[in-house]
């Protein structure tokens, strides 16, 4: 349709860091951030400016400029400048679900308190869109959104205005912009070269707009606001005089947007928006700097899975802690969570401060659960002075395998429960601890004999969301002697299944439920990478390694009384230089050290898979193989609150080079925390707590290659297989992007007898993630506390859930006011009813933590679900 109305926006995109860091940028931010309100205030006139739909940038502006403050909260009070509601402008493919609620809730709040939320979903450059957006947008009173990047006609429409609906019924207006938030940058004043400059994006309008509507966003990157605008509009009006040409908002636009709805449906989508063909998502920038998005993934489960729940049971049982601890580590990972900053697409000195965020955002969550679990072990109501807590975060009864680690100072010790009953254990290792290390002052008053420290292994119904806490008491007896290793191919049964360990560094597993097998698991595949910190492209002609083979090796198998452990090790010889992948005369002397750990939990169907990589090479991608057997045309993975299908081969590799589209649209694909392939009869799962990347690929697809490491040494790079054209970003070396050293990736595989809508994904990956914790109190620590003085009961339980249709995605404090707080997503197309024991819910609350029009413990499908809890426990 013919645009004839257009809304100008004067905006600026503030990228927090890229090729530039943060602190260059907050220099940048005081001069043009002053100019956008100088210019506010000297012309009443001018309608209103948007400042990045960003909090974080800000709150730095206003920390640095005195006496700002007060200029922008008179200007937001007045509409004419329009913040958040993120805190930063997240990505959403690879960024998890909690932490996407956590930005809203944070950037909301501050710009609530300078005086209002601009209500639009705004993420003008993120990596492509989530198709479960709209329904956290919903849920924070946003019911609008303006983005660029992602859209095609495999979307459900070509059109660049639509209604976007998530799985659930949640529905966005969208604003699609065409080329991007910067096609008005710089714009000149002369009628002849606003023609030259608009007149072919302005056809692209005309082509893709249902309605006469569109928006000629006026910004750009650091943009500084152009201050002769009313100018450039007499120009726009010249040169195209059957358009009519104004100043405003995103909102002014998406009301003109809407009305015109009223009367002329617009075309609705229900689909991610992953798609490169007008602009580029860079699909596999998921695995780029693995080694950020490993520990991303890990901070993210260990705030929201561990931390949080944690601090809700102390909170229960009278221990508190300030809600700003747990958002420090927060705030940490949402600066991190921009999309120049998570993907990895950044200079060296960037990505140094960033992996510098990720590791102190771990260090603030791990040392709030060290010492709330050792506060509540010493708080405990138990007689024994030595003891064991076990913490529970898993809302799901049922019995769990524990792994802790006894210190002791002779050999052998029992474990009793509050009854004084033996705890049985079994010992899978021991190891001697210098003194030095448990406590100085012991060394410093001459005590050299080391501790011992003795690994073990029990299953036990430790409470759901909460915790018990044991007696250790030493006694008489030698050391106890860890399992045999065997050395050598070999096999043997757990519950479910029958494994063979081969000597080319693979599994063969048989699932005894249904006789299904995985032949030749866990090989590596390497392959020359040809691309750039925003996209994998294979090179051209280059070969692949497989490691089986190649390798040869002794597997090591140690079988315990509950679980069994196979190690791997071996070393893979890889290419140089990137060339030696086409060409066989290039040396293969770079080393790429592979430890692979699988531990088979005797009774369970998951496997847990911990991948320790020593990379020297350069310029390559390895991914871990696991063949399925099971020929599907989709896979099935999680996004935020829900999940997926996704096909194997995407349809728009028939059309992409015919049609000019900016990248090649292979099937690779994101996943937070599980991704599947299924028939009638079966799933095979991988869970994960560190790359989220994945692909289906083999003859029929039914392989699920998992990215270990895609090592590059150029932030951007032109002409590639998979990107044709220009670079992306700017072409500067990034040696460090080759990701050189030890990474290590937490994994594990679920073979489940069930169809994918059987199996409960979501629920087993949540349980896995949610390990027990164990803290142990000793008569020695190098940091000694007050005596506890408010005792605490030795076995809690917060509460528990025990429908697993329901995924557990939260528990946590509410922000503003003292209650404990619950979520869930209903991962079935069918109402759900949460089946609570112990605290019971009074309150439906929204993900902005305010109330919710449903009341009960129904979950809608495919919905997601706050729940506050009852205020007394016991």
């Amino acid at each position: 349709m013919k645009v004839t109305k257009v809304f100008v926006v004067p905006h600026v995109h503030w990228d927090r860091e890229w090729y530039f860091t943060c602190e260059e940028s907050q220099v940048l931010a005081v001069r043009d951030f002053g100019e956008v309100l100088d210019h506010l205030e000297a012309d009443p006139d001018y309608p209103s400016y948007v400042l990045d739909g960003q909090m974080a940038v800000v709150e730095e502006y206003l920390r640095t400029v005195s006496g700002s403050r007060e200029r922008v909260e008179r200007l937001v009070r007045a509409g004419r400048l329009h913040v958040g509601p993120w805190y930063t402008q997240t990505d959403e493919m690879v960024v998890g679900a909690e932490s996407i609620v956590r930005n809203l809730l944070y950037g909301t709040a501050s710009a609530r308190e300078l005086g209002g939320v601009m209500r639009v979903g705004y993420v003008p450059d993120s990596f492509g869109q989530s198709a479960r957006a709209p329904q956290i947008l919903n849920e924070f009173g946003i019911g609008r959104s303006v983005f660029w990047r992602g859209q095609s006609q495999f979307s459900g429409t070509d059109a660049n205005q639509f209604w976007w609906e998530a799985p659930d019924g949640s529905r966005s207006l969208v604003a699609q912009l065409p080329l991007g938030y910067a096609t008005a940058k710089y714009l000149p004043r002369e009628p002849e070269a606003l023609r030259a400059r608009l007149g072919k994006l302005f056809s692209l309008m005309d082509e893709l707009a249902p309605t006469p509507v569109a928006i000629l966003p006026n910004g750009h990157d650091q943009m500084p606001i152009q201050t002769d605008i009313e100018k450039v509009l007499e120009g726009l009006r010249a040169a195209f005089p059957d358009r009519e040409f104004s100043l405003g908002s995103y909102d002014d636009a998406l009301d003109a947007i809407e009305a015109y709805d009223r009367d002329h449906p617009l075309p609705v989508v229900r689909a991610e928006l992953f798609d490169g063909k007008r602009e580029r998502v860079h699909r596999t920038i998921t695995s780029v700097r693995m080694d950020n998005k490993a520990a991303n993934a890990h901070a993210e489960n260990l705030l929201a899975r561990r931390v949080e729940p944690l601090l809700a049971v102390a909170h229960a049982v009278g221990v508190d802690c300030p809600r700003s601890l747990p958002r420090q580590a927060w705030e940490l990972l949402l600066v991190n969570h921009a999309h120049d900053s998570i993907g990895g697409c950044c200079s060296d000195e960037v990505n140094a401060q960033i992996k510098s965020r990720f590791s102190e955002a771990t260090e603030r969550a791990r040392l709030l659960a060290h010492y709330h679990e050792r506060y509540l072990t010493e708080a405990a109501d138990l007689p024994s002075e030595g003891r064991l807590g076990l913490f529970n975060m898993s809302c799901v009864p049922g019995e769990r395998l524990v792994t802790a680690e006894v210190l002791t100072k002779g050999e052998r010790f029992e474990l009793v429960d509050a009854e004084g009953r033996a705890v049985p254990y079994d010992v899978i290792g021991t190891r001697e601890v210098d003194p030095g290390l448990v406590d100085r002052q012991i060394v410093a008053a001459g005590h050299y004999d080391p501790f011992l420290c003795t690994t073990v292994q029990l299953r036990r119904d430790v409470p759901t969301v909460g915790y018990e806490v044991l007696g250790v008491r030493e006694v008489d007896g030698a050391r106890p002697e860890a399992p045999v290793v065997r050395g050598g191919a070999t096999e043997f049964d757990t519950a479910c299944y029958h494994v063979r360990v081969n000597a080319d560094g693979t599994c063969d597993l048989t699932v005894l439920a249904d006789g299904s097998e995985l032949r030749g698991a866990f090989a590596v595949a390497c392959e020359g990478n040809d691309g750039d910190e925003y996209d994998f492209s294979e090179l051209r002609g280059g070969e692949m390694l497989l490691s089986s083979d190649v390798v040869r090796c002794e597997p090591e198998v140690t079988e315990r009384e509950h679980s069994v452990l196979v190690r791997v090790s071996y070393d893979l010889m890889l290419p140089e230089r990137l060339e030696g992948w086409a060409d066989a005369s290039v040396p293969r002397s770079a080393r790429l050290g592979v430890c692979l750990e699988l531990e088979f939990d005797r009774s369970s169907e998951v496997v847990s898979v911990r991948v320790a990589l020593d990379n020297h090479a350069d310029d390559f991608r390895a991914r871990l193989l696991v063949p399925s057997g099971i020929v599907s045309r989709v896979s099935y993975a999680d996004n935020q609150f829900g999940q997926i299908a996704r096909p194997v081969v995407d349809p728009a590799l028939e059309v992409w080079e015919r049609e000019g589209w900016q990248e090649r649209p292979d099937a690779v694909f994101p996943f937070l925390s599980y991704v599947a392939l299924s028939d009638d009869a079966r799933t095979v799962a991988i869970l994960t707590d560190s790359t989220r990347e994945y692909e289906a690929v083999g003859e029929g697809h039914d392989t699920l290659a998992i990215t270990l490491l895609a090592c590059v040494g150029t932030l951007g790079k032109s002409d590639l297989v998979r990107r044709p054209g220009r670079p992306s970003g700017i072409s500067v070396p990034t040696p460090d992007a080759q990701c050189h050293g030890r990474l290590d990736l937490s994994l594990a595989l679920a073979c489940v007898p069930r169809p994918v809508e059987d199996a409960r994904l979501g629920a087993l990956a949540a349980r896995w993630l949610t390990p027990v914790d164990a803290y142990q109190r000793f008569d020695y620590a190098p940091i000694r506390l007050s005596a506890p003085t408010h005792p605490v009961p030795a076995r809690f339980s917060l509460f528990s859930q025990s429908n697993e249709t329901l995924v557990p995605t939260s528990v946590k404090l509410a922000e503003e006011r003292d209650a404990v707080l619950a979520r869930f997503y209903n991962e079935s197309d069918a109402a759900q009813d949460a089946a609570f024991g112990g605290a019971r819910p009074v309150a439906r609350l929204t993900l902005a933590e305010e109330a919710a029009d449903a009341s009960g413990v129904t979950v809608a499908p495919l919905g997601v679900a706050t729940f506050e809890l009852e205020g007394s426990w016991s």
